[in-house]
């Protein structure tokens, strides 16, 4: 009876067994998935947070005070509100820095056209004259 192939030897070093994925410096237990970034922000993994203390105080006082719930709501909100400006104010330092991106790349375009033909004409000054 013929004995059972060998497993194939992964290809990629993480599939490898044993291999730990890299995960940013979290413990690989609190870490999320390796192969996608997760692209929520900061604001909204606390407001998720805050619920999440929410619904557990919920259920261990099968009431919360109703002043608690206004200030997590409110809380959630500035939140979301604070998250916001920081995404509008990176966008109009992005918008800012585009332009000036363009600006020197214009300028250089100038300068490498003028080079250019600078060097032309020395080209053509040289090749012109007769021996």
């Amino acid at each position: 009876m013929p004995s059972p192939a060998p497993p194939p030897t992964p290809t990629n070093p993480a599939d490898a067994p044993g291999a730990v994925p890299p995960t940013g410096g979290v413990p690989p237990e609190d870490a999320g998935p390796a192969a996608s970034p997760d692209p929520r922000s900061a604001a909204d993994d606390l407001a998720d947070g805050i619920d999440l203390m929410l619904r557990a105080a919920r259920k261990a006082l099968q009431a919360v005070d109703p002043r608690i719930e206004a200030a997590a709501a409110q809380a959630v909100t500035r939140l979301q509100e604070l998250d916001s400006q920081v995404l509008e104010s990176a966008r109009q330092g992005l918008e800012a820095e585009h332009q000036k991106l363009e600006e020197l790349a214009t300028e250089m375009g100038r300068d490498i056209a003028a080079l250019v033909k600078r060097v032309a004409e020395r080209i053509d000054t040289n090749f012109r004259q007769a021996p």
